[in-house]
């Protein structure tokens, strides 16, 4: 990291960085100003934003990042419950086929992309609403695939590197060669400074040979290369996922090194202060854990610590790294004409020292040099000589990594790729840009373009307009934090935004999904899961406030009193029978569960349950009837599944629903009882509830010696196996 030189009392006491040395504090010593040309800050060379000395005798608090020793880390469906407040049960309406109005456009949120599109996607019409018939019905497998966190292909290879020997002597650069990854730089003179392994050397901004050139950089912009938005968006990704990406980029670490994936160490506690919250250390914590417990702490984007740890090192893809690079992980207290702050060694210090250190950049009033909103000469190199032009740093994000690494990629640098520019050039930010874009996509930043930050205007495509119609970054989905991507499940493309993605095929166009509806698209499986691609965008205004959105395979409906849920199939197609979020079942309360006996599958409502199996197809339950059901075990007990929807205008006002093992009536003055078997047959045989009988008062009992009883209105049924079915009048 470097900082740019200050005067003793330039910074105030409390936005010094400090380290801890026992119970003593003392200020970081910083490095006294230089002359430099007019207009430009005063640094000494390129890793400003480092502890640097202090001139002045003034202060004799230091404080120390003390860093710690490292060590090598080599169901069953539920059934459905029951409604509580049961209503009596009313007629189902006759199914009159009015759904919900027809949404109009989509999206959904998706896992970090890594290139941009080779190709716009063409515009095409908004398609037809997908036939009910055409959706996945209960009988379709039903496994909701985990959480998508990558949608992308690796592209690692757009910065990839050749390697050469390392000499593990310190004085061992990578730091701003064109390429770190795997190319560690044995340091000219023998200025080592220290006898730990760790390096002491200057970082010389000069680049290695065996550097293969890629495809030159597009879309860089010197004042806007990350979005404040992308730089502290700490929920990017879990420990896990971490860990995951860490894994995935060294396929085996050399015998005899510690790769980062295999790092732990025991880390401190850091009592929180006004840059960042408590950090609770640990007897054992991986590399992953570490960058995701100081991302939290401190409010800094994982994948800006991956990217820092790379570039600066070439930590995350080496295989066979040195332990000085474990040391200096960040190049945090290395300024490049002098030995490293030794209280800045080790892995945490410097991974915690570097995010707090962003932090500080942007809440100190002495870091102004590059303050967002107005234009400043940066340099191209150390080399005075070599120039500088005038930025417009656009953002605080932008500022911070400047603070850290003073210097901007010329023209050079920027049409080597991955290589090797000029003489003049320098690297650091370039390959922040790059390896940023290549592993996560977009930074934010980059000119809007798309190509270099000097180059036209990019054909707009079907998401761009889609996003443009639903009012660009001012719209709910604000600003873009990937490239537009391409090569998804049926040739859709994508890209994410704060607030959510828009997706694309050519048989649904562009549609955006965003908020809950949208995790809760994700979590079934995005395009890849039974929903597939949204076909329309959320619309809202439904009853109580709700919205829904259509998709290939289905709906998701959310409100606030049940959030969001999916339908499909058949089960939907009974809910629309039955009016929607309308109707007596009101919006959904789960999505839909399999796994019943016969292959069965059901979904709970507010008002009710509607279940499905290949054998009866989808019905409602709901209100007394449905706790009757319920009373004799559901879909497993003596009734089985429904076979029909309840039936009303019975006398009396009553109801009636059957069941695969007989029926279940209702009226106001008897309640809701089933009847089955020899009893429903006498029953039956007198006119049902129209009969002598009247409704039935009971459910059926028998007694030790298999003698069963029911109760109706005007007499009773009882049942034995040797009388069988006596019919007595009251």
């Amino acid at each position: 990291m470097r900082v740019a030189a200050l005067p003793a009392d330039a910074i105030p006491l409390s936005d010094r960085p400090y380290v801890r040395a026992g119970n003593i504090c003392h200020t970081v010593h910083m490095r006294a100003p230089s002359r430099v040309p007019s207009g430009l800050p005063a640094h000494s060379a390129a890793r400003r934003a480092r502890p640097f000395a202090v001139w002045g005798a003034v202060l004799a608090l230091t404080v120390s990042l003390i860093p710690t020793g490292a060590a090598v880390a080599a169901d069953p469906t539920p059934a459905p419950t029951a409604a509580s407040a049961t209503p009596a049960p009313t007629a189902t309406p006759t199914p009159t086929s009015t759904p919900s109005p027809a949404p109009k456009t989509t999206s959904a949120p998706k896992a970090t992309p890594t290139a941009e599109p080779s190709t716009a996607p063409v515009e095409s019409a908004e398609p037809d609403a997908v036939p009910d018939e055409d959706l996945p019905g209960p009988d379709t497998e039903y496994a909701a695939p985990p959480v998508e966190t990558v949608e992308r292909d690796d592209l690692s290879d757009v910065v990839a590197t050749t390697p050469v020997v390392e000499e593990d002597a310190a004085g061992d650069v990578t730091m701003d060669v064109a390429d770190p990854g795997n190319v560690p730089y044995p340091a000219s003179g023998s200025s080592s400074g220290s006898g730990d392994g760790a390096s002491g050397s200057r970082f010389e901004l000069v680049a290695p040979a065996a550097i293969v050139p890629a495809a030159p950089v597009t879309g860089f912009s010197a004042g806007n290369i990350i979005s404040n938005s992308v730089f502290t968006n700490k929920g990017t990704m879990t420990e896990k996922q971490i860990k995951s990406f860490i894994d995935g980029k060294v396929a085996k670490c050399q015998s005899g090194y510690t790769c980062l994936e295999n790092y732990a160490e025991k880390t401190p506690t850091r009592k929180a202060d006004s840059y960042c919250s408590k950090y609770t250390g640990g007897q054992r914590e991986s590399a992953a854990r570490i960058i995701h417990k100081v991302s939290q702490a401190c409010g800094i984007n994982p994948q800006v610590l991956l990217v820092m740890l790379q570039k600066e090192q070439g930590l995350v893809t080496h295989t066979w790294p040195s332990d000085w690079r474990f040391t200096i992980a960040m190049g945090m207290g290395c300024p490049d004409t002098a030995d490293c702050d030794k209280n800045y060694y080790g892995f945490f210090n410097q991974v915690y020292g570097a995010a707090r250190q962003m932090k500080i950049y942007g809440q100190s009033n002495y870091f102004t040099w590059y303050a967002p909103g107005a234009t400043h000469q940066i340099r191209y190199h150390p080399k005075a000589s070599c120039g500088s032009s005038a930025v417009k740093v656009q953002n605080q994000a932008t500022a911070n990594l400047y603070y850290y690494t003073p210097y901007q990629p010329n023209k050079a640098a920027l049409a080597a790729g991955s290589g090797t520019g000029d003489s003049c050039s320098s690297y650091g930010n370039r390959n922040f840009y790059t390896y940023f874009r290549a592993w996560f996509g977009s930074t934010g930043g980059g000119s809007t373009s798309g190509g270099s930050s000097s180059g036209g205007t990019a054909k707009a495509t079907a998401i761009s307009k889609a996003y443009a119609a639903l009012g660009s970054a001012k719209g709910k989905l604000g600003e873009p934090i990937s490239a537009e991507s391409c090569g998804l499940t049926g040739g859709g493309c994508y890209r994410h935004y704060e607030n959510g993605s828009i997706h694309w095929t050519a048989n649904t166009g562009a549609r955006a999904t965003w908020g809950s509806i949208g995790t809760h698209w994700r979590a079934v499986g995005g395009s890849k899961g039974t929903l597939r691609y949204p076909s329309s965008n959320e619309v809202c205004g439904l009853a109580g406030g709700g919205c829904y959105q259509t998709f290939q395979g289905g709906s998701i409906h959310w409100s606030s009193a049940t959030g969001s849920h999916m339908t499909r199939g058949a089960i939907r197609n009974a809910w629309r029978d039955a009016g929607w979020e309308r109707g007596a079942l009101g919006y959904p309360t789960t999505d839909e569960a399999c796994g019943l006996p016969g292959g069965g599958c059901y979904q709970t409502f507010q008002g009710g349950s509607i279940h499905w199996s290949p054998s009866t197809g989808a019905h409602v339950t709901r209100g007394a009837i449905r706790n009757a059901w319920r009373a004799t075990g559901w879909e497993r007990g003596k009734l089985g599944y429904p076979t029909s929807n309840e039936w009303c205008g019975l006398p009396s006002k009553g109801c009636y629903q059957d069941f695969q093992g007989g029926k279940v009536y209702w009226s106001s003055k008897t309640g809701s009882h089933a009847v089955w078997g020899a009893i429903l047959t006498a029953w039956k045989a007198r006119g049902y509830e129209r009969g002598t009988l009247g409704y039935p008062t009971s459910d059926e009992s028998c007694n030790a010696k298999g003698v069963c009883v029911q109760n109706f209105q005007r007499g009773r049924i009882t049942w034995s196996s040797t009388t069988g079915a006596v019919v007595r009048r009251s």
